[in-house]
């Protein structure tokens, strides 16, 4: 794995002065076009999974955070990106369990007289 190109370095470049801008649209974009012209290395996800956490969009954040752990085992920016990911997904998901229903006593027989 070399260093990325020029040209992908200032997209990303270009990425952090949107992100930094909360121009998430536009880092989104920048961070995507990084990864077009040099899909190996992975701060460019790492950066584009925070974006995506910006936009709430959890499942690609945790599919970016994913390849930049698989291109870089070894980095210690990603795993927590990865779980907060995992968990705001978790948080925003509709509940799992069935709610819990009303519990009527049945009606109590009357003793005889």
């Amino acid at each position: 794995m070399g260093s990325p190109p020029e040209a992908a370095v200032a997209l990303k470049d270009q990425g952090n002065d949107a992100f930094r801008n909360q121009a998430w649209d536009k880092a989104l974009a920048a961070y995507t076009q990084a990864i077009d012209a040099y899909d190996a290395e992975p701060s460019f996800y790492c950066n584009r999974a925070q974006t995506y956490i910006k936009l709430e969009q959890y499942g690609y954040a945790i599919q970016d955070a994913d390849k930049a752990i698989a291109l870089d085992p070894n980095n210690v920016k990603v795993r927590p990106l990865s779980r907060h990911a995992a968990a705001a997904a978790a948080a925003a998901s509709p509940p799992t369990h069935r709610p819990a229903r009303p519990t009527t006593a049945a009606p109590r027989p009357t003793p005889p007289s």
